[in-house]
């Protein structure tokens, strides 16, 4: 019974049950968004390099996968995207933060990107596995924009990559259509009852991730000195 996971989920995240929907991870929710949402011949692009999938997909679905690329300075390329925007292009993956380049858009610049890709009748969908770690939320912007669809893992700030949780947010409008291709059962009961619990402890969660926010910071600090 998924009804309480999804009904804990929507009180944490502020948003209706309607605007959600549990998948394998993150990459049972870019599979999906793959086979519903392209076709052979369409322009897909994503910041690169970045999680290894995104070229797999495109390869099995005969997808053309644009790389946006990055400047010295390790941020990603202005240029590129502009010129990928005028592609007509189909769906923009944003990694936010991504790796192995931590590159992270605040959430006036994803904003503005998810403003830009509805333009150009392109879906924006931004990949927040990493997001506890010092990003912006963007799911305030399926609210406003049709066109932006947001990613989230129990596998990274939950460190749970075992249980296979994952959860996608957008409008009901692409739900309705993303909703058709869910499994019977997403979750078994022992995963529900895992993800249930993270929910109810989440102090724990920022405890966990703030240490490692910690640690990470010192190593920079000590690298560049």
């Amino acid at each position: 019974d998924q009804n309480n996971i999804y009904k804990s989920l929507a009180k944490f995240l502020r948003v209706k049950e309607e605007n959600l929907i549990i998948t394998s991870g993150i990459d049972g929710s870019i599979k999906s968004i793959f086979e519903i949402f392209s076709d052979p011949g369409d322009q897909i692009g994503v910041l690169s390099p970045t999680y290894a999938m995104y070229q797999v997909y495109c390869d099995i679905l005969r997808i053309n996968l644009v790389p946006i690329g990055y400047n010295k300075d390790y941020k990603f390329s202005e240029y590129d995207l502009e010129e990928f925007l005028e592609k007509s292009p189909d769906i923009l993956f944003v990694p936010n933060p991504n790796q192995p380049i931590e590159s992270c858009l605040s959430f006036d610049e994803l904003k503005t990107l998810a403003d830009k890709c509805n333009n150009k009748n392109c879906f924006l969908v931004i990949d927040e596995a990493y997001h506890y770690f010092g990003a912006d939320c963007s799911i305030p912007l399926i609210k406003e924009f049709e066109n932006v669809i947001v990613l989230r893992t129990f596998s990274k700030a939950f460190g749970m990559p075992s249980i296979r949780v994952g959860y996608t947010a957008c409008n009901k409008n692409i739900m309705s259509v993303l909703s058709k291709s869910r499994l019977a059962h997403e979750l078994s009961s022992l995963s529900i009852a895992i993800a249930e619990y993270l929910i109810d402890n989440f102090d724990q969660i920022e405890k966990y991730c703030n240490s490692i926010i910690k640690s990470r910071d010192l190593l920079k600090t000590e690298l560049n000195s």
